[in-house]
């Protein structure tokens, strides 16, 4: 799909306004050209499955990895910290949060994300991935089994690429550098296909930065080749 988009990853709660969110600082070239520093374009990659996510800030970004633990739900007085490890616990929902390379500290003087108050935990090592591992009592026992599991699970990092077995069973393997071919279980996580989007009316190439739009006869092609940090 297209990559361009101004998000966030991480996992929203049963209960109005708990979250966890990951996302880098809107710092750089995007924020500046838009003048809105809460916008961030192609900031961060990441890989998931089932219950397991990845994510890392994009080597072009500059602005610190970030994770934002609501106060909502309780999320923020759940805070258990064990060395990389933290864990958050919401009811019967359980999360697993790990700093795969370096510490991190927590931001003074900013404690809200779109209008929810809570958290933020800085990265020191801005391009740092972070797993984020959920679970639950139905699945995982209790909260103590969960946190026992989950610090059985070790990333080996050798060089940029990093191995990961997930509490799911999963294999990842991520490139941490963004220049090979990250898997999961053995298969190729981005597959390489014609069109990055195609449809009726918008349509480009795989990695393409001329999209094409097309209707009533009409044809406008955009370039995008010098968004590009």
């Amino acid at each position: 799909g297209i990559s361009s988009q101004n998000r966030y990853q991480g996992v929203i709660f049963g209960v109005n306004g708990a979250m966890i969110a990951l996302l880098p600082e809107s710092t750089g070239l995007h924020a500046i050209a838009s003048k809105i520093p809460t916008i961030s374009y192609n900031a961060f990659w990441s890989m998931m499955r089932d219950t397991t996510l990845i994510t890392q800030r994009t080597h072009t970004h500059k602005g610190a990895m970030r994770i934002f633990v609501s106060e909502d739900g309780g999320l923020r007085d759940s805070i258990i910290e064990q060395g990389e490890l933290i864990f958050i616990k919401c009811g019967d929902v359980y999360a697993a949060l790990r700093i795969c390379r370096g510490t991190y500290s927590y931001l003074d003087n900013k404690d809200v994300f779109g209008g929810t108050r809570g958290v933020w935990l800085v990265c020191d090592e801005g391009d740092s991935p972070v797993i984020l591992e959920m679970g639950d009592a139905e699945n995982n026992g209790s909260f103590e089994q969960f946190m026992q599991d989950v610090q059985l699970l070790s990333p080996e990092i050798n060089g940029d690429v990093m191995r990961y077995h997930s509490l799911s069973g999963h294999d990842f393997v991520m490139y941490t550098a963004e220049d090979g071919n990250s898997t999961i279980d053995g298969e190729y996580y981005v597959k390489k296909i014609e069109s990055s989007f195609k449809s009726p009316f918008l349509n480009n190439t795989w990695g393409g930065e001329h999209p094409v739009i097309e209707f009533d006869g009409k044809r406008l092609e955009l370039d995008f080749s010098e968004l590009k940090n």
